[in-house]
């Protein structure tokens, strides 16, 4: 968590540190990966007829779009100088 002396020191209007920014790419990376292997878990079930495996395909792929989502809302949120 970042302190407001933190912010105040460092003479930025930059709230996220760059290790931070850092790991919220790599949760972007891994959304729009989940994304992927939900779309290809949900093709092999559909053409299987396996219905486990749509199912955990159609959940993997709305969590993958809501965390690609939320990521790019949260670093394009950030203020820059």
């Amino acid at each position: 968590m970042i302190k407001d002396e933190d912010v105040i020191k460092n003479n930025s209007s930059s709230y996220m540190k760059p290790h931070e920014r850092v790991i919220y790419v790599v949760f972007l990376i891994l959304g729009v990966l989940t994304a992927i292997a939900g779309i290809v878990m949900f093709i092999i079930g559909l053409s299987a007829n396996i219905t486990g495996l749509i199912a955990a395909g159609a959940a993997m792929i709305v969590t993958g779009i809501i965390d690609t989502v939320l990521m790019v809302l949260f670093l394009k949120s950030e203020k820059t100088k």
